[in-house]
């Protein structure tokens, strides 16, 4: 490293670094010697865009390893892609041994993430103005609370929380949520980043309160996705990918009846040949599905 300090910097093959590596091995004086030689704890890598070195001496329980990477400027709230972050990974692995390390991140701003909050602290944050509010989580979490104060709180305290709501299928909706949320301004055309939109999210699930709603409200019912080219038709189509399970069957079924009942179209203009909504029932093996559509004069 003296002749080439970027080696303490540089990515292996699997995109982690070095001071990963020996942070993860709980290496004092490796992770020392990195950091002086310009090992930045926070460069992102495979499956952690915000560092991985700090999450790995946590999840080892290392103390004073994690302690030199957070006075190196190293991100308290770090975590790594589909699982816990820095301030509870050390507890899922050493139980009350992770307080002091739990105390050190706190000491450095970590805070407890949006998953593992309670509907007081939710409320507290929302109250203070606390940074985990802008967590990508937060609301996500906070609409699994099914807490209609803690949502009321929240809606007053960002104007705009509405518009960056999009097709979540973890949220628990309901037809006087809805109804709520678009008084607050929510688009019921609005899309992810998939095209979907929230009568999409109807169809795949069969909720036909929940798309009434939205119907009423001017969604779009031929709108298209992006990763499919799917209406909402073809998503009730699509739902559970072709299951014969007897409920789901039966939940499909009255999903298509009703969208086309609501005049949802069986062809489109510029309709791609695998992506209608026979096409996937044909390719489901669908009968009965297919056979609803052809009566409403589904072609191709």
């Amino acid at each position: 490293m003296h002749k080439d300090p970027g080696l303490a910097r540089r990515l292996d093959s699997a995109r982690e670094s070095p001071l990963s590596y020996a942070s993860q091995g709980g290496y004092l004086h490796i992770v020392r010697l990195l950091l002086d030689h310009g090992a930045d704890p926070n460069t992102p890598e495979d499956g952690a865009p915000d560092g991985l070195a700090l999450y790995l001496a946590c999840a080892g329980n290392h103390l004073e390893v994690a302690r030199l990477l957070l006075e190196h400027g190293a991100n308290p709230h770090a975590g790594l892609d589909g699982c816990q972050h820095c301030v509870n990974i050390t507890r899922v692995y050493h139980g009350e041994l992770a307080l002091p390390l739990e105390q050190l991140l706190r000491r450095h701003g970590a805070y407890t993430q949006p998953y593992h909050m309670s509907v007081r602290q939710m409320k507290r944050a929302i109250r203070d103005g606390h940074e985990v509010t802008r967590h990508p989580e937060f609301l996500g979490n906070l609409m699994g609370k099914r807490n209609a104060e803690l949502l009321d709180l929240y809606l007053d305290s960002d104007p705009i929380v509405v518009e960056r709501m999009a097709d979540e299928l973890a949220y628990p909706w309901s037809a006087a949520l809805i109804r709520k949320l678009l008084a607050r301004g929510l688009d019921p055309n609005r899309p992810d980043w998939l095209g979907k939109t929230f009568l999409h999210a109807c169809a795949a699930r069969g909720n036909r309160s929940i798309a009434a709603v939205f119907l009423e409200a001017g969604a779009d019912i031929n709108a298209r996705g992006i990763e499919f080219n799917e209406t909402p038709l073809a998503a009730a189509v699509r739902s559970g990918l072709g299951s014969q399970e007897p409920k789901l069957a039966q939940r499909r079924r009255r999903m298509v009846e009703f969208l086309l009942e609501r005049g949802a179209a069986t062809n489109l203009p510029d309709d791609e040949p695998w992506a209608t909504p026979l096409a996937w029932a044909r390719k489901l093996g669908l009968a009965d599905i297919e056979e609803i559509l052809l009566e409403h004069g589904a072609t191709g």
